[in-house]
Order: C-alpha cells, then sequence, then structure tokens
C-alpha cells in the first residue's frame, strides 16, 4: 500500500539545485536508506518529507490517518524540562495521558496520598478507553532497553548520547506509521546501535534514514534512494545491493562514454572534410553531430587537495596526572593518570553517559578536573572535532 508520495518536487538553496522534479512513492512495508555525498540534500529531503520544510516545487501527499515522526540529527530540547516531560511532550492526545499517568505515578511513589491514587486511577481508566495501554508498555520496552532510568533527570544534566536516546525514545514509543531518522547513530553506544538494529528490523512501518554506518544500512533497509546532482534513484535492495547495481552502471556509463568519443571523432572528421562531401540531405547529419557534441560531458568527482605545513612535535605530549571529575554525586573519572605518547591512536569507549565526552572536554582544557592536572607539551596543537561543532564561528 502507497502510504506516501512525493509529486514533482523541487527544492533548491540558492542557485544550488538539491533534487529536482522527484516524484516518488513509499510502501508501508518500506526501509528506505538515502544515501548521497555530503550537502547532497539528505537532510533537507527528510525535512521535505516530514513537512517541516516546504519544497519550491510540487508536492508531498501522506495517505489519509497516517501518523508520521522525525528524529532530527541535532533534535530541540528544552534543557528544564524533565526526562519524563521530553519523551512523553504532546499537547493532547494519548501521549499527553501517558505522560500524566507516569508523573501521576511518580508522585504517588514519592508520597502517598488518596487524591493521588483517585489521580492514577482516573487516567489508568483513560487509557482503557483510548487504546492507550499497548503505547504505554511500548514506552517501557523502549526506556529499559534505551537505559533511561532516571526519569526525573532535567534535560540539561545529560550527556550526548543519553540526550539521544531520549530523543529517540519519543519518537519511537508512539509506533507511527511512517518513522524518519537522521543519523540515528550518532552519540549512541554499541548496544544501544545493536538494540536499534533489532528493533528497526522488527518495526512494521514504513522507515526513511540516513546514516554513515553501512553496516547498519545493510542489515536494516530493503530500498535505497540515492541523491546525486538533482536526481534521486530508487534501488530495489540494501547498501550491498546498491554498491553491485552501482559499479554495473558505472561499467555501462563508461562504455556508453567511450562509443560516444569514438562516434563525435567520426562525426568532426566528416565534417571537417568540407562542403564537397556534403548535400541537402546531409542536414540532418550535421544537425545531430553538433547535438551530439553539445551534448555534457559526465564529469568525474572533484577532489579536494589542501596543503597544510607540519610543526615539529616535541618529546612531550600530554600527561594526566590523578585527574578526578563528578557531577554531584556522580563520580565520572576517578585518579585516572595516562601518559599520551607521540604516535599513540586511543579509541575511547563506555556506555552513554559513563563520562567519555567529559573526558575529552578535561583533556582539551575546555573542562577543569575535580582535582588532578593535564599538562600539554609546548609543542602540541590540539585540534578537537567536538558533538557540537562549536569552535565553527556560525557568521
Amino acid at each position: 500500500m502507497n502510504i506516501l508520495s512525493l509529486e514533482n518536487v523541487s527544492k533548491n538553496y540558492g542557485i544550488k539545485p538539491l533534487f529536482d522534479n522527484v516524484t516518488i512513492g513509499l510502501e508501508d512495508s518500506d526501509k528506505i536508506g538515502i544515501i548521497g555525498a555530503n550537502g547532497s540534500g539528505k537532510t533537507t529531503f527528510l525535512r521535505v518529507v516530514a513537512g517541516t520544510e516546504t519544497p519550491d516545487s510540487g508536492r508531498v501527499v501522506r495517505a489519509q490517518g497516517k501518523t508520521l515522526a522525525y528524529l532530527a540529527q541535532n533534535p530541540p530540547i528544552d534543557e528544564e524540562k524533565t526526562v519524563l516531560e521530553t519523551i512523553f511532550a504532546a499537547s493532547s492526545g494519548v501521549m499527553k495521558t501517558i505522560g500524566d499517568y507516569e508523573t501521576a505515578c511518580h508522585e504517588l511513589a514519592v508520597e502517598y496520598s488518596d487524591e493521588k491514587l483517585a489521580r492514577v486511577s482516573e487516567l489508568q481508566h483513560e487509557l482503557e478507553i483510548s487504546g492507550g495501554w499497548e503505547i504505554e508498555t511500548n514506552a517501557k520496552t523502549v526506556l529499559t532497553k534505551l537505559g533511561i532510568t532516571d526519569t526525573a533527570a532535567k534535560m540539561k544534566t545529560l550527556s550526548g548520547g543519553q540526550r539521544k536516546r531520549v530523543a529517540l525514545a519519543h519518537e519511537l514509543i508512539f509506533k507511527p506509521d511512517i518513522l524518519i531518522l537522521d543519523e540515528p547513530t550518532n552519540h549512541l553506544d554499541a548496544d544501544t546501535i545493536e538494540w536499534l538494529e533489532d528493533y528497526l528490523k522488527r518495526y512494521t512501518g514504513a522507515l526513511l534514514l540516513v546514516t554513515h554506518d553501512r553496516y547498519f544500512l545493510d542489515r536494516v533497509t530493503n530500498r535505497i534512494f540515492e541523491i546525486d546532482r538533482g536526481a534521486i534513484q530508487p534501488f530495489a535492495g540494501n547498501y550491498a545491493y546498491y554498491l553491485e547495481k552501482k559499479e554495473e552502471q558505472d561499467v555501462l556509463r563508461a562504455t556508453e562514454g567511450h562509443k560516444r568519443e569514438q562516434l563525435i571523432k567520426k562525426e568532426l572528421a566528416w565534417l571537417r572534410r568540407g562542403a564537397k562531401a556534403r548535400t541537402r540531405k546531409s542536414k540532418h547529419r550535421i544537425n545531430a553531430a553538433h547535438d551530439l557534441m553539445a551534448q555534457p560531458k559526465e564529469r568525474a568527482k572533484a577532489e579536494m587537495d589542501i596543503a597544510i605545513g607540519s610543526k615539529r612535535l616535541g618529546t612531550k605530549i600530554i600527561e594526566i596526572e590523578n585527574v578526578s571529575k563528578s557531577y554531584a554525586d556522580r563520580k565520572l573519572i576517578d585518579d585516572f593518570s595516562y601518559l599520551l605518547k607521540r604516535d599513540d591512536r586511543i579509541g575511547i569507549i563506555g556506555a552513554n553517559g559513563a563520562g567519555k565526552t567529559t573526558l575529552l572536554e578535561v583533556i582539551t582544557n575546555r573542562l577543569a578536573p575535580d582535582s588532578g592536572t593535564v599538562e600539554v607539551g609546548q609543542t602540541v596543537h590540539i585540534g578537537y572535532y567536538d558533538q557540537e561543532s562549536r569552535q565553527l564561528n556560525e557568521e
């Protein structure tokens, strides 16, 4: 069943067309991965489908009564709200009832009263009438699997990975008919990614996602949409299938390009023979030759080469000595010492909220440790690509 359609949709940014005159449909069983070079328009395409961005022309038509959820790369978050308020954020409907029920249960657990018990019973009745128990059960499962236990915590106290899991939970809990995920694995730990992969494989609605994790694409998707130079080309299979078919297309295109070049050489030689070789009957051939030469040549993708002068690196790199760091009563780093050597290549792993980013912030002197020292060698220049890209000047 066709659940959503794009009809002659186009979108430009300035003079750059991201996609032009696209007509394409989504079935209710589709699990589609969107791929393309950085800047090709993948995120913009998701926004247009989700309805958060308006196309320049054309329209997006969703089947009547079908629900949609959209997880952005960096979802907007009210830092003063609690985890519970964020997960069940809704102005009306069953999601609001579930949120009110969870809040009432939490308040009753903290302090018993007949009024609070009556409120819980009232909300239980509302959930029975609205059929919300199935969603509430799914909510419990999702929250448990995502490791979200402290629903009373403020969003501002969470790490980047924990925030991502809360935002993900908000979209998954309602079980929409169309689920749109933009880089869902960013900031998630390995265990959470594995659970999400299994969840999406069992998911019964339509799925549209962007991710740079090719293994995730392979295991979750059954269709691929490639955005390239203003066009969107569908492939009926996962990422491995796409690579196979793309290679076949490239070989065919190269063969056709070679044939075209040979034909152009032949026609040029004929044109250069002069007027004696031409008759009135040749006008069609002359026009065809000019049309052939006027066709745009397919250019290879450009590569950027940036030459950067290197600096001399001394023997002292970074010395971490007896560093500790806590947030409130939660100790993330305890009496940690390490001598970073010149050729070290170190991966930092751990569950979301374990303190990985905190450790990087301490090492780069963006965050002061509670105790201990971090000494950086005089010749060392640190390049730090953080989750929020805070070093970029947005102007």
